[in-house]
């Protein structure tokens, strides 16, 4: 609505005063609020060697600062371009020229990146009171392929919900929101996921507390030992693991139980176990997340660890292999087991820790 100004017209003052009240009244997000999904078939670690293409310089700096973080091997664009030359290829390379050079230069994945901006310019009234001249809506996609199979091995997409006033901000949160959801970092659909992607960071900020996959390596390797060696050792004397040890005077803890005592004595965070199909309910997964995460971990267990956050808590599930043949066999034969056709080396579930944030 617009008014007319004059040296003596009260309308034309109040129209200006409520204008200005109007556009001072609007304001954008520090937090970008983002809509987000995503998931994942097989993550990258250290020994995967990757290149990004994209053509928004932006979102593909954000995406190798993070993947960089994370250990993984990245070759340069313009190394792909270069041998794209030599080869007489035209430029700029499709998706499949791009995947065919990965493939016959040792590349595992082709992770691409693509993005779309689109920008609303503001009025001359609406800059006059301190609003920029310029703000954004944007979308991306993210997709890691198999330069071998061709097969997606994650994806993430993220869609800015309010508009944004920093075009570089807005597309390195963007970037964070489509890969903290595609690596279960964060759950899909709306919100700012402060936490993960703050403003002013190029790059995702690990939320787990440092101690948290060092307790479950830690825990991991105790139980490895009390299954592998100190079981072992105890048959000797005739002395076997028995769900019921303390009434036995020839028996000893069950690895599970080990692990379980022990998290019993500690205060600052739980330790416990989990699984799909346990002999006891109390086993089961807590929360709908702690259920998908489980199964995302069971269903490539190769991931090793996965974090994540939880409501007020943050938690972290290491993959729990039948290591023994005490696992296979309690299991296969306790009455109260709903599965009973488990072999040795395979995932029983996972062991978890609990923080509080």
């Amino acid at each position: 609505m617009l008014y007319k100004l004059g040296a003596g017209s009260r309308t034309g003052l109040a129209g200006a005063a409520l204008l200005a009240i109007i556009v001072s009244c609007q304001s954008y997000n520090t937090h970008l609020v983002a809509e987000t999904d995503g998931s994942y078939v097989r993550l990258p670690d250290s020994s995967t060697k990757a290149v990004v293409w994209g053509t928004n310089t932006e979102a593909v700096k954000s995406l190798k600062t993070w993947l960089l973080k994370q250990r993984i091997t990245l070759v340069d664009d313009v190394k792909l371009n270069q041998i794209a030359s030599e080869k007489a290829l035209s430029l700029p390379l499709t998706n499949p020229d791009v995947l065919k050079l990965a493939k016959s230069n040792g590349i595992k994945q082709v992770i691409f990146i693509d993005a779309d901006v689109f920008v609303s310019q503001s009025s001359e009234m609406a800059t006059m009171f301190g609003q920029p001249a310029s703000v954004y809506m944007a979308s991306l996609f993210i997709r890691a392929v198999d330069a071998e199979s061709g097969e997606i091995d994650w994806s993430g997409k993220a869609r800015s919900t309010e508009a944004f006033t920093n075009s570089s901000e807005g597309i390195h949160q963007l970037t964070c929101h489509a890969l903290a959801t595609a690596w279960g970092l964060r759950q899909p659909g709306t919100g700012t996921a402060s936490s993960i992607c703050l403003p002013g960071q190029n790059v995702m900020v690990a939320t787990e507390p440092p101690s948290a996959r060092y307790i479950l390596a830690t825990a991991k390797a105790f139980r490895t030992v009390y299954a592998k060696q100190i079981i072992a050792q105890a048959a000797r004397s005739n002395v076997k693991p028995d769900e019921n040890w303390t009434q036995n005077d020839h028996g000893i803890m069950l690895p599970a139980q080990f692990l379980k005592a022990a998290g019993r004595e500690l205060d600052d965070f739980e330790l416990s176990l989990i699984g799909l199909t346990p002999i006891y309910k109390e086993n089961l997964p807590k929360t709908k997340a702690e259920e998908e995460a489980l199964k995302k971990l069971m269903a490539n267990p190769a991931t090793g660890v996965l974090t994540f956050e939880d409501g007020n808590l943050f938690k972290g599930l290491a993959v729990d292999l039948a290591i023994a043949d005490s696992c296979v066999a309690c299991h296969n034969t306790h009455p109260s087991s709903p599965k009973r056709d488990y072999k040795k080396g395979d995932v029983m579930g996972a062991i978890v820790v609990r923080f509080n944030k």
